[in-house]
């Protein structure tokens, strides 16, 4: 099987290099005609013709080897997606289906990674490394992105093209194929675990969806904790709209992050099986790293510094709520589906909604707003560490790293 997808990762890279050429000596100019397009499909196609040589030569040198194994990670992907996306952006006018041309594109990007995560991915043993390779991928994904511009889709398609859905799919197998076991637990084999736990945490967390977002909106504390009905008031201001594009957007995120989340608190788990707060680290490191991603909104040109650091401390708490969501049910499907209701949430909110000021912003500042917004999922993650509700957790870690362990 290993050969079977080395031979494939090799005609990957081929592809890729004939789709490299194609773009630099034969490709109109008057399709291509940006000079830094081109300079970019040159330095795309070098790139990938070294790393293809040097998968031939020097493969029993170690440092090479290694070299070349992050090398390929650190670009790779990218360059994976730059390619497939521009031929197809490319040759998208010779055909007049385009809802099925987008979706053999989309179901071509869903695979993308999977020779290079068999192949390359898979040679990282070290926890740390997964950690630092999957770090990567989500930067080539989300920071970079794709390109396309296809047009005459229908609603369906075009949410999920415009979304990039196929992509959090193709970083998903790679989490799947990086660590080599199910993401959740087939049976919750635990004396300790509750249902009304349970409960109390899906209510939790579709409560703080509405809160986090309606709080700067409130005319009292009623309005910011639980009376919501003015938000959704057609006949007042529009705190609120429904759109069918966000659930795809909200779906994007919830599979490329929560998958992204449960590998981490995998690969933290392993890292601090030994010690006594390897609960704790796992949650609060595993939420650190995913909030620190949320730099990259800095590339939005509409967003500053400031604003970003805010959003950063308050994803820091929804995270550590999250993590301790999948630890205590070993569920990664019910992350998925919180993760995607909060960011529907939020997306679905109006511009107007944050332009909004109540009596509340009297005392807090954006600093001070974030932090609080940040603690009250916090102070939840701290409930779960105490009791029964802890043993649970703990008994659910050492399920799922007993298949790191064993290997």
């Amino acid at each position: 099987m290993k050969k079977y997808w080395k031979n494939i990762y090799h005609l990957q890279l081929l592809v890729n290099i004939a789709i490299g050429i194609y773009f630099i000596f034969w490709l109109d100019p008057a399709v291509d005609a940006e000079p830094v397009t081109k300079y970019t499909d040159i330095i795309f196609t070098g790139i990938v013709l070294l790393l293809f040589l040097l998968n031939f030569i020097w493969t029993k040198n170690k440092y090479i080897s290694f070299s070349v194994r992050w090398a390929s990670i650190i670009t790779l992907p990218m360059i994976f997606l730059y390619f497939l996306s521009g031929i197809f952006d490319t040759w998208s006018d010779n055909f007049s289906q385009h809802n099925l041309y987008a979706a053999i594109y989309m179901l071509l990007i869903c695979v993308l990674f999977i020779p290079i995560a068999e192949t390359v991915f898979k040679q990282v043993i070290s926890p740390l490394g997964k950690m630092i390779s999957v770090l990567f991928l989500f930067v080539e994904t989300v920071t970079l992105g794709y390109y396309d511009t296809f047009s005459k889709l229908s609603p369906i398609i075009k949410a999920i093209n415009d979304y990039h859905v196929a992509s959090a799919v193709a970083s998903f197998l790679v989490f799947q194929i990086i660590l080599d076991q199910k993401m959740s637990l087939r049976k919750l084999k635990n004396p300790y675990f509750s249902f009304l736990i349970l409960i109390l945490i899906i209510l939790f967390n579709i409560w703080l969806a509405f809160f986090e977002q309606f709080f700067g909106n409130a005319h009292s504390y009623a309005e910011a904790f639980w009376d919501w009905g003015h938000n959704f008031d057609p006949t007042a201001f529009t705190f609120f709209e429904f759109n069918f594009s966000n659930v795809f957007r909200s779906l994007y995120a919830g599979i490329l992050e929560e998958g992204m989340r449960v590998l981490n608190i995998i690969m933290l788990l392993v890292i601090f099986k030994n010690t006594k707060y390897r609960l704790s680290l796992s949650v609060f490191i595993s939420s650190l790293i995913f909030a620190l991603l949320h730099f990259n909104l800095l590339f939005d040109p509409s967003r500053d510094l400031i604003s970003v650091i805010q959003q950063v401390i308050v994803v820091f708490g929804v995270g550590c709520l999250w993590a301790v969501t999948y630890l205590y049910t070993g569920q990664l499907w019910l992350n998925v589906l919180l993760h995607t209701f909060f960011d529907y949430i939020a997306f679905s909110t109006t511009p107007l909604a944050h332009a909004a000021l109540s009596p509340l912003s009297i005392y807090y500042d954006g600093f001070v707003e974030a932090i609080f917004l940040a603690l009250i999922p916090i102070l939840f993650t701290i409930f779960m560490f105490f009791g029964k509700r802890k043993q649970t957790m703990l008994d659910n870690a050492d399920q799922l790293i007993q298949p790191q362990i064993e290997d």
